[in-house]
């Protein structure tokens, strides 16, 4: 899913839970599509979703040549007992420049259950262009 907004582009996905193999073609495609679209643009793009691997995996190894990972490494699954770090939100090297001033994984929330709205934590970052 891709959402372009007037000044920053906005892309989701979730990655297959079983095989590594999957996940690698998965998010090689996901790049190649989006820096063909985007990768002279200077809005900025973020790609944000569950990507069934730890920051050690060769995926997160392989996304880090296109994007800058720029949310934090927090665990955020499950909801209901966090201890593993599988969501991300990436930024697209391209001609596009913002400044990280701050993100986490949001674990306090004023209303609502998070654990009954999904299985994993919400993350955020705050970026200024």
């Amino acid at each position: 899913m891709v959402i372009e907004t007037p000044k920053y582009i906005f892309a989701a996905c979730h990655l297959d839970h079983i095989g590594a193999t999957a996940r690698t073609v998965q998010a090689r495609t996901i790049t190649e599509t989006l820096q063909a679209r985007y990768g002279n643009s200077r809005k900025p793009v973020f790609l944000a979703g569950d990507f069934n691997a730890t920051p050690d995996s060769p995926v997160i190894r392989q996304m880090s040549r296109d994007w800058t990972l720029i949310s934090v490494l927090g665990d955020s699954y499950s909801a209901k007992d966090p201890h593993t770090c599988i969501d991300y939100i990436f930024l697209l090297h391209n001609r596009a420049a913002v400044r990280v001033e701050g993100g986490a994984v949001a674990t306090e929330f004023t209303s609502g259950d998070v654990a009954v709205a999904s299985d994993h934590l919400p993350l955020y970052v705050d970026v200024v262009r």
